[in-house]
C-alpha cells in the first residue's frame, strides 16, 4: 500500500491516467498486427508511386486532410492512429516543400519518434520508480516488525515467532514485488 500511495502522490493526474491506459492496453495484447504493417507499407508505397508519377504537389490535399483523403481512407487502422498519420503527413510536407537536405527529413522523423517514445514511456518510468522503492519499503516493514517484536520480548515463543514471521513478510513482499514488477537483469 505504501508503494501505491507514494506512486499516487509522486505523479500528476495525467501520468496516472496514462499509466492506467497503458496497463489496460498491455492486457489487451498487441495493438498492431502483421496485416497492419502490410497496410502501412502499401500506403507508403501508394503515396510514393503517386508522387513519382503525378508529382508531389498532387499529394498536398491528401497531406493537409488525411481523414478525407482518397488515399488514406482505404487504411482505417492506420488513420485511426493519430501519431502515425502525423508522422506520415509531416514527413510528406517536408518532402513536398523541397527540403534540400534529405538528412533534415531524417532528423525530423527521428526527433518526432524520440519525443513520442519519451511520452509513451513516461508512465512506465513512473511505475518503475515506484517498483524500485519496493525493497526499501520491505526493509522498513521488517525493521518495524523487529522493533515491535523486541517490545514484546516477554511474550511466549509462539507469539514471538508469529511476530518475527510478520516482520519477514515485509521483506519478502518487497523483494517479491520488485522481481515481479521491476526491471529485468537483462536491461
Amino acid at each position: 500500500m505504501a508503494a501505491i500511495g507514494s506512486y499516487l502522490i509522486a505523479n500528476q493526474k495525467g501520468a496516472l491516467k496514462q499509466a492506467f491506459r497503458a496497463i489496460m492496453a498491455a492486457s489487451q495484447g498487441h495493438k498492431w498486427h502483421k496485416s497492419d504493417y502490410t497496410d502501412l507499407f502499401v500506403l507508403v508505397g501508394v503515396i510514393f508511386k503517386i508522387g513519382k508519377t503525378k508529382g508531389l504537389m498532387v499529394l498536398e490535399a491528401d497531406v493537409d486532410d488525411p481523414r478525407n483523403s482518397a488515399i488514406f481512407k482505404n487504411y482505417t487502422r492506420i488513420t485511426d492512429d493519430k501519431f502515425a498519420v502525423q508522422l506520415i503527413c509531416d514527413t510528406l510536407r517536408a518532402i513536398i516543400t523541397n527540403v534540400s537536405n534529405p538528412y533534415e527529413v531524417e532528423d525530423m522523423m527521428k526527433d518526432r519518434i524520440n519525443r513520442h517514445s519519451h511520452i509513451m514511456l513516461s508512465s512506465a518510468d513512473a511505475l518503475q520508480s515506484a517498483a524500485d522503492g519496493l525493497p526499501a519499503i520491505g526493509i522498513v516493514a521488517a525493521v518495524l516488525g523487529v522493533i515491535k517484536t523486541m517490545a514484546s520480548v516477554d511474550q511466549p515463543p509462539k507469539i514471538l515467532g508469529g511476530m518475527i514471521g510478520s516482520a519477514l513478510v515485509g521483506t519478502f513482499m518487497g523483494v517479491f514485488l520488485i522481481l515481479l514488477f521491476g526491471r529485468s537483469s537483462c536491461q
